[in-house]
């Protein structure tokens, strides 16, 4: 009797989650297209419906293709299904998890409005919003599909560009992202002295420009805290976001200085150059690069190449 009443429970509350949604078709659609996207609605949708809310799918054939439509609490969605839709099970559902935000009550403040091949524009931001804010583009289901920075900020318009993460779609949500890259170091010089560094870059509101603050040490017998300009260029910007690893790459370039101590030399200052690759793997970036470094203390000056590779994590 335990068992039947638990089996009784669960299709009561199964016809309570499917009754929220209903799918309508013209005469000429197939059965299994209806199956297919009472599938998809009820995967893809039916977790984001609140208790009250109901879910209507009309299904119909036009000349080269279907035509879903999808009515939500006034709010309307139109997905083109093609012909050969069992060539592609995952289509409708696809185009649910990029496009669903759309029917959502509790929308992003920032949706995507147009996209390029370079650069992704959203119309009427928030005038909070400036230049070197990051953002996560997200789906239907809340998953993040892709970062962003703003590189332009205008009264009606932002324009960003892709940072990182998978194809980006027209209607997807962006919520605030990380910001502030903290970062850990290691270099080698051509005299085989082996560097540690610690730093942050903070965005300034001049695209591609941020502050570069660094501490740490040459050797274990010389201690550096320093400051500069870096500025970085994500590839997607001048390559476009067509090949996957054009998305996540960057390069960099940073100019800093500031005060050094010598175990040996006393005080002294430093100015080094460097020139960077980054990868961007979510809030975490991978890069390598190389610079050229000068010291000073007193009247001993030392010059020099160096190879630098670390790793950060975004705030």
């Amino acid at each position: 009797m335990k068992r039947i009443g638990t089996l009784v429970l669960l299709l009561l509350v199964n016809s309570l989650i499917f009754s929220a949604i209903h799918v309508q078709r013209g005469p000429t659609i197939p059965g299994a297209l209806i199956d297919h996207t009472e599938e998809a609605l009820n995967t893809v949708m039916g977790p984001r419906l609140k208790e009250n809310q109901e879910l209507r799918g009309f299904l119909t054939e036009e000349a080269d293709r279907y035509l879903l439509t999808v009515n939500l609490d006034g709010r309307e969605l139109m997905i083109p299904i093609p012909l050969s839709w069992e060539a592609e099970p995952s289509y409708i559902s696809d185009s649910l998890v990029y496009d669903g935000l759309a029917l959502l009550d509790e929308l992003p403040p920032l949706m995507i409005d147009v996209i390029s091949k370079t650069s992704v524009l959203v119309e009427n931001p928030d005038p909070s919003v400036r230049v070197g804010d990051r953002f996560w583009a997200i789906d239907a289901r809340g998953n993040r599909i892709g970062l962003l920075g703003v590189r332009r900020v205008d009264e009606s318009r932002l324009l960003l560009q892709q940072e990182g993460g998978k194809t980006l779609q027209v209607g997807m949500g962006l919520v605030q992202g990380p910001e502030i890259p903290v970062y850990l170091s290691m270099s080698i010089d051509a005299q085989r002295v082996f560097g540690f560094h610690a730093g942050a870059c903070i965005p300034l509101r001049l695209y591609p420009f941020s502050l570069a603050v660094e501490g740490g040490t040459l050797g274990g017998r010389e201690f550096s805290l320093g400051a500069g300009v870096k500025a970085r260029v994500s590839f997607s910007q001048l390559f476009g976001t067509g090949w996957i690893s054009f998305r996540a790459l960057s390069f960099s370039a940073a100019v800093s200085g500031g005060g050094a101590y010598s175990l040996g030399r006393g005080w002294g200052g430093y100015v080094q150059g460097t020139f960077l690759l980054e990868y961007a793997l979510g809030r975490w970036i991978i890069f390598a690069g190389g610079g050229e470094r000068m010291r000073a203390f007193g009247s001993s000056v030392h010059d020099g190449l160096f190879f630098v590779a670390g790793t950060a994590y975004t705030f």
